[in-house]
Parts: structure tokens; C-alpha cells; sequence
């Protein structure tokens, strides 16, 4: 993701020490976070990587799930490093899931796609399970404004409890 910090050591650097401009502008894009529509050739690089990404699904169950709901890829560099899966039932979105390749983690990915769902789906409620293990991922939904709204007990593999979260949409 492009983040600009001003005051960094690179911009006290004499102007002849610096990378030129287009450089500096041309290595940020390289880390350009793009959202895109999952396609079939998608869910097939995600098939050969699967072992880069944690908290998945095991892999059938996330082909059939994306036969039956819509799937965004966050890309950098042509690199698939998070998507998410949702529904849409009547007014409400369900988040099926969200995973970040385990090596791009705490980048911002998962932030982009859950920003990315918020902006743009014409919904009054946004709905999501957590695992209760999932500290950094409970963090970044509370921080986007979900509420606790109940508990399913032995959710995933038959122990960990699952958070039930949701975002009213004003």
C-alpha cells in the first residue's frame, strides 16, 4: 500500500543523494494494493499458493463457496495477497470470510477489502464470524465500528467459540 510519511530520513537526503522523482513514484506503485473481482484463474493461484495463506477454509469448501458468493482479490504486483468472500441477503452482507497471505499480514490488506466492502455495498447491516483466537482480526473489525452481537459456541473444529459481529450501516 502507498503511504506517503512526511518528514521520513529520505526527504533530509541532498537533492543529489535522492532517487528521482519518478523513481520514488514508480517504486510506490509497486505497492499499489488492487481490488479486483475474483476470477477463475484467481481461485487457481490461490489453489497452487495455498499454504501461504492462514485461518482458510480447506480448499473445496472455498471452490464451492465461491461458486455461490462474490469474491474480491486485493493484487500487488499481480500478486494475490488477500480476498474476501461475502453474500447478500436481502439488506444485510455476510462476510464468509477474509484471509491475508501470511507474509503480507499487518500491511493494511485486510483493512483495504473490508474498507473496499463498506464503501461499496448498498447494505443496512454487515455481518461476520470470527474465531475468538483471532485477536489481530477482532481488533480490525472493532476498529471499523463492529459490535459483539453473540457467541456460537465449539464453533470452529468443534472447540474455539466464534464471535458474532456486526456493522450497522447508518
Amino acid at each position: 500500500m502507498m503511504l506517503e510519511i512526511i518528514g521520513d530520513s529520505s526527504t533530509l537526503f541532498p537533492m543529489y543523494l535522492r532517487k528521482p522523482q519518478a523513481q520514488r513514484q514508480k517504486e510506490g506503485e509497486s505497492e499499489r494494493i488492487y481490488i479486483l473481482e475474483m476470477t477463475k484463474l484467481d481461485l487457481e493461484n490461490i489453489k497452487s499458493n495455498y499454504d501461504k495463506f492462514s485461518n482458510i477454509w480447506d480448499y473445496e469448501t472455498l471452490e464451492e463457496d465461491y461458486k455461490n458468493s462474490n469474491y474480491l482479490v486485493a493484487k500487488q504486483n499481480d500478486e494475490i495477497v488477500g480476498f474476501v468472500g461475502t453474500k447478500t441477503i436481502l439488506n444485510e452482507l455476510e462476510i464468509m470470510n477474509i484471509v491475508t497471505k501470511e507474509d503480507k499480514q499487518n500491511k493494511g490488506i485486510a483493512s483495504s477489502l473490508l474498507s473496499y466492502i463498506i464503501r461499496k455495498n448498498i447494505v443496512e447491516k454487515i455481518n461476520l464470524e470470527v474465531n475468538e483466537h483471532n485477536i489481530n482480526a477482532i481488533k480490525l473489525y472493532r476498529k471499523f465500528g463492529f459490535q459483539d452481537v453473540g457467541i456460537r459456541k465449539n464453533y470452529y473444529n468443534g472447540k474455539d467459540d466464534a464471535i458474532m459481529m456486526t456493522l450497522v450501516i447508518k
